[in-house]
């Protein structure tokens, strides 16, 4: 797992900055590591670093400007800039992750303490310590706090992501909301939302959902088949998901999310090798 401690998240920060992450991002370094530092980093997200004020930075509006050092401009940075690393994008994954994980826990109205300690277990499992794993922890209370708007931080999330990233982060929610061998209505009523909001259709959903449930068609559900389907047709679905779910699709969000995306590769790899061997070709 990359260190954002020191240039990843200060160079980040742009990447939120003009989303409904940024007040939680820039609080986060707010109260982060190096206070100095951490504090031209917060001031940044707010939109006046470098001599730049509150109202104004580089003459900009600080409502749709980020100042980034790094462009004399002044303008916002994206994703789709050619300078955007690696460590970057995994950093705006996981932030967005971590934040909708909070938003299915508190379905309810409620963040449990036991909720809390699933989400930063699943974290701890998946590589994460030190300074890592104390920014999410940080992510999470603020997440509390401000309760960002759901279906903002979904359209902000699928403006700067990949399709097989959306459907990464989905099988990830189901994966922690199922941790407790529960799954609550309300739970799945804000994962049916966050689908919508990232434009999961309802047979991905189904599919991903299915790897979480006791059912007869679960080979036909994952490979997004009826189980009427042909074996020709089941072929072909196979070779559409596989492809789809390839862990080379997510190498950019580091060893922790290929290993993620490697699950889903064996999932749809083991429906398969089931229907053959029911059908007999």
């Amino acid at each position: 797992m990359a260190t954002w401690k020191g240039t990843a998240i200060g160079a980040a920060i742009g990447l939120f900055a003009v989303g409904p992450l940024g007040a939680i991002v820039g609080a986060v370094i707010g109260h982060g590591y190096d206070k100095k530092a951490d504090r031209e980093r917060a001031d940044q997200v707010h939109g006046y670093g470098r001599g730049g004020s509150a109202e104004s930075t580089s003459g900009y509006s600080q409502k749709e400007h980020y100042y980034d050092p790094r462009r004399p401009s002044g303008r916002v940075r994206d994703l789709s800039d050619s300078d955007v690393t690696a460590e970057e994008r995994q950093l705006v994954f996981v932030t967005n992750l971590a934040t909708l994980l909070v938003s299915v826990a508190m379905a309810d109205g409620v963040f449990r303490p036991e909720e809390d300690r699933a989400i930063q277990a699943f974290f701890r499992r998946n590589g994460f310590a030190g300074s890592d794993l104390d920014f999410i922890q940080r992510l999470t209370k603020e997440v509390e706090l401000k309760k960002p708007d759901l279906a903002a931080v979904c359209a902000e999330f699928k403006r700067v992501s990949k399709p097989q990233e959306r459907t990464l982060l989905l099988r990830t929610l189901y994966m922690v909301a199922m941790s407790d061998r529960e799954f609550h209505h309300e739970e799945q009523r804000v994962i049916d939302k966050i689908a919508k909001h990232l434009d999961i259709s309802n047979a991905e959903k189904k599919s991903i959902a299915s790897e979480f449930v006791s059912d007869e068609q679960r080979g036909c559900q994952i490979l997004g088949v009826s189980e009427y389907a042909s074996n020709d047709e089941i072929k072909k679905a196979y070779r559409e998901q596989a492809s789809k779910y390839h862990p080379d699709r997510v190498s950019h969000l580091g060893k922790e999310f290929i290993e993620l995306a490697n699950q889903r590769f064996q999932v749809i790899n083991e429906a398969y090798q089931t229907l053959r061997k029911k059908r007999g070709f």
